[in-house]
């Protein structure tokens, strides 16, 4: 049985990440943090209640209480982009 690179590199993602759409998949703070090359704290305390940051997603627990705030990793993409300097050198 002979296997291309691409197929077996598929099948490999498959077995050791679920498939989940890019923009679907969501963020805590400590991955904000790693994408922005902060740390948690200043994420939570400094980028977060910035106006205009996307809203946070809520997964309730089976207690009935909030669990921890997860953030689609598209909109948290798109929102740091949108504040790349703009000015010519």
């Amino acid at each position: 049985m002979q296997v291309d690179l691409e197929s077996l590199v598929s099948i490999l993602q498959r077995q050791t990440h679920p498939i989940v759409p890019a923009g679907s998949e969501l963020w805590t703070a400590d991955d904000i943090a790693e994408y922005l090359r902060m740390n948690s704290r200043q994420v939570k305390e400094r980028v977060v209640p910035v106006p205009g940051f996307p809203q946070a997603i809520w997964i309730p627990s089976t207690t009935g209480r909030r669990g921890q705030p997860r953030w689609k990793r598209s909109e948290v993409i798109d929102w740091a982009e949108r504040h790349q300097d703009r000015r010519v050198a």
